[in-house]
């Protein structure tokens, strides 16, 4: 692998996310994001209910799971 300047490798990768509330609504951002470039590789979107937080977990697990393995 060839090296970026901070000594990281490239195509090194990380998940980054946010959350936004607006009453009682949630949505879930997250980002699979080479480190070398800063480039957004896939990125994902999940509505629902804030009662519904776990579930909303348990299927962004899911997803960022599969980013992983076909990115």
């Amino acid at each position: 692998a060839t090296l970026t300047p901070d000594w990281r490798p490239s195509g090194t990768r990380f998940i980054d996310g946010t959350y936004q509330r607006l009453g009682t609504q949630i949505r879930i951002t997250a980002r699979l994001v080479e480190i070398g470039s800063g480039r957004v590789i896939r990125a994902v979107k999940l509505d629902g209910r804030r009662d519904e937080l776990f579930a909303l977990q348990d299927r962004l697990e899911s997803v960022i799971a599969g980013l992983l393995t076909y990115a």
